[in-house]
């Protein structure tokens, strides 16, 4: 069980588990998977109620959403046993400011929100029946270059932060924008197999149930992913259309 994991599901080597009936099943995974789902959406049409009726709640709360977001995904990764409350603290802060996010753009590109909904469930849905035709496998190589991708990604976002010549090459160059978009888009995606593996091993070793809900913390982390850049990607085709 030595393996190369997302972050979110990172503690369940070495456990033994003796009760199977309190054991983690695909359809606990689901019924979570949804529920955080719906937590996420209701909070990102409580942002837009907000945003219509009383704009200054509406920014005070998106100013701390973000470090709430962190703070319980990182809670949720290292203690599986509250997994639960601060995944979904996690999901309904993350709706929020994605729900202020996409009302914005969608207020310049209407429609460009349920075009990014309807491409990130499309790409959930083919690497989903990738995996589960065993076209993909999430192989040890496979996980390494997973891994080595992750890591390259974080070094590039700190450097990016101090280095703001680095963000002013792809403002200035539709291209390099794009192809980045596309390549961020391409490792969300490939992160899904390595979430179906995660919930293919917390079941068939019999994880305790609250394993459940970090598989599907770690499933939301990707879709949310995919969702952002797939939003950012379709920002920049219609800035430059415009």
């Amino acid at each position: 069980m030595q393996r190369v994991k997302n972050p979110v599901l990172n503690r369940l080597d070495n456990q033994e588990v003796y009760d199977r009936s309190y054991s983690s099943t695909y359809l606990g995974v689901s019924v979570k998977t949804g529920i955080l789902l719906l937590a996420t959406i209701l909070s990102g049409i409580g942002a837009w109620w907000l945003l219509n009726n009383n704009i200054n709640a509406a920014i005070a709360i998106l100013a701390v959403t973000g470090i709430t977001a962190f703070i319980s995904v990182m809670i949720a990764s290292f203690f599986p046993r509250v997994a639960m409350p601060f995944s979904i603290l996690y999901s309904a802060a993350q709706g929020f400011t994605l729900g202020l996010i996409t009302i914005i753009a969608d207020s310049f590109y209407p429609g460009i929100g349920l075009t990014a909904v309807t491409i990130t469930i499309v790409i959930f849905g083919v690497m989903l029946a990738l995996y589960s035709s065993r076209t993909i496998r999430a192989t040890s190589r496979f996980r390494k270059i997973m891994f080595t991708a992750l890591i390259s990604i974080l070094i590039f976002s700190i450097l990016s932060i101090f280095i703001p010549g680095i963000n002013n090459l792809f403002v200035n160059n539709f291209g390099l924008a794009v192809g980045m978009s596309l390549l961020l888009i391409l490792f969300g995606a490939f992160m899904l197999i390595l979430n179906f593996d995660q919930a293919e091993m917390v079941v068939s070793h019999g994880a305790p149930k609250n394993y459940e809900w970090s598989v599907a913390l770690g499933l939301m982390v990707t879709i949310i992913w995919i969702y952002v850049e797939v939003l950012r990607l379709l920002i920049i085709f219609f800035m430059n259309r415009d």
